[in-house]
């Protein structure tokens, strides 16, 4: 398992928000909350949005929305539409 700071366009490392990576698993976490989940298949890649983030606004913190945005290598509104198309998963990522 390998943690590293999101990066900053300045190139700093941000605080609280991590990209974590585990065998073809990669997890977006901002402070103690999971995000996002995106698992590298055969067939692509399969994204998993946490359920606390789904909401019209694609809510929490602007610092999170940015941040899921570079994560995931799209901008909101993309990420929004995906969700709408059912395209990513919506699950809780934070259970147990």
């Amino acid at each position: 398992m390998y943690v590293s700071n999101m990066i900053s366009n300045s190139g700093n490392k941000v605080p609280n928000q991590f990209v974590v990576t585990n065998g073809d698993t990669t997890y977006f976490q901002s402070y103690d909350t999971i995000v996002a989940k995106i698992e590298d298949k055969v067939n692509g890649r399969d994204i998993t949005i946490d359920t606390s983030i789904y909401d019209p606004k694609l809510g929490g913190s602007k610092t999170t929305a940015k941040y899921l945005a570079r994560f995931l290598s799209e901008n909101k509104k993309d990420t929004l539409d995906k969700i709408n198309k059912g395209l990513y998963r919506i699950t809780n990522l934070n259970e147990g």
